[in-house]
């Protein structure tokens, strides 16, 4: 009797650890799973962060590149309006010359006359 007892104990031990296995696993797999989520949800996180970096920069390049475009804008602009104002001088400055000698030679004109 005693042997049979024995053995339901050991039965009784095997089922109970056999029950404390499968509750183990269950609960490492439960671990597993709730870590792979958060893994993904990190990835998850990460790519949207570096996505908005990107699209950060790519902003920040853009803006940039259309400063410089201003720049160049205006920097052109400021050249062709310094050229045009030269040449309106130089323009002046011609006519003034032709003027000056239209006066001498009329000027001349009236010495010879006298």
């Amino acid at each position: 009797r005693s042997g049979r007892g024995e053995a339901g104990a050991a039965e009784e031990q095997k089922a109970k650890a056999d029950k404390e296995k499968e509750e183990k696993a269950k609960a490492e797999a439960e671990a597993k799973k709730k870590e792979e989520a958060e893994a993904k949800k990190k990835q998850a996180e990460e790519a949207k962060a570096a996505k908005e970096a990107e699209a950060k920069a790519k902003k920040e390049e853009e803006a940039k590149a259309q400063a410089a475009a201003a720049k160049q804008k205006e920097e052109a602009e400021a050249k062709a309006k310094e050229e045009k104002e030269k040449e309106e001088e130089e323009k002046k400055a011609a006519a003034a010359k032709k003027a000056e000698a239209a006066a001498e030679k009329k000027q001349e004109e009236v010495a010879k006359a006298e």
